[in-house]
C-alpha cells in the first residue's frame, strides 16, 4: 500500500485546472495490468488516498468562508461539499461494481455498469472544473490567506490524483 499522503505520479502546469500527464511507464503497467491487480490498486492505493484526503477539503473552505465572507466563498463549500458526496459515493459503488466481476456472467450487465461508471467519472471531471474554477475567484482576507493557500493545494493534489486515476480506469474499462 502506498503512503496516503503522497503524491500521485503526474506532471502539472501548477495550475488546478491545468492539464495533466500520466507517467508512460504507468500506463504501459495498467495496460498489461489484470483485472484483480486493478481492483487491488483501485482500492488499497488510488480509493483510500482519496478516502484519507478529500474529507480535509470540507472544513478548510468552511473555515475560509467563515473568515472572509461572501456569496463566492458559501458558494465554494457548497460545490466541495457535494463533489465529496458524489466522489465517495462513486468509489464505493466502483468497488462493489468491479469486486462482482469475476462472479457474474452476463455481459451485458457487466457493459452497462461500466457505462454507468464512466458516466460517472464525467460527472465528477464537470464537478471539478467547477470547483477548481470557484476556488481561484475569491480573494482571501489576510487573516484567511494561509488557510486558502492550504486549502488551494489540497485541492490541486486531489485534483491531479483523481483526474490521473480516472483516465487510467477509463482506458482500462474502454478496453474491457
Amino acid at each position: 500500500m502506498t503512503d496516503l499522503l503522497s503524491e500521485p505520479n503526474v506532471t502539472s502546469t501548477g495550475n488546478p485546472c491545468g492539464p495533466f500527464t500520466t507517467s508512460a511507464s504507468s500506463r504501459r503497467h495498467w495496460d498489461a495490468a489484470t483485472k484483480e491487480a486493478l481492483r487491488v490498486h483501485l482500492a488499497s492505493d488510488h480509493h483510500d488516498y482519496v478516502w484519507a484526503r478529500l474529507p480535509f477539503l470540507v472544513p478548510m473552505v468552511a473555515k475560509v468562508a467563515k473568515l472572509c465572507g461572501g456569496a463566492q466563498w458559501a458558494g465554494l463549500v457548497s460545490l466541495v461539499d457535494r463533489l465529496q458526496s458524489v466522489v465517495l459515493h462513486h468509489l464505493d459503488r466502483e468497488e462493489h461494481m468491479l469486486a462482482r466481476f469475476d462472479h457474474e456472467g452476463d455481459e451485458t450487465l457487466i457493459d452497462e455498469q461500466l457505462a454507468s461508471l464512466r458516466d460517472e467519472h464525467d460527472d465528477i471531471w464537470h464537478l471539478l472544473r467547477q470547483v477548481c474554477e470557484a476556488a481561484e475567484l475569491p480573494k482571501p482576507t489576510a487573516g484567511a490567506l494561509s488557510t486558502v493557500v492550504a486549502f488551494r493545494e489540497e485541492l490541486h493534489r486531489i485534483e491531479q490524483h483523481l483526474r490521473t486515476q480516472m483516465q487510467i480506469e477509463d482506458d482500462i474499462l474502454r478496453a474491457t
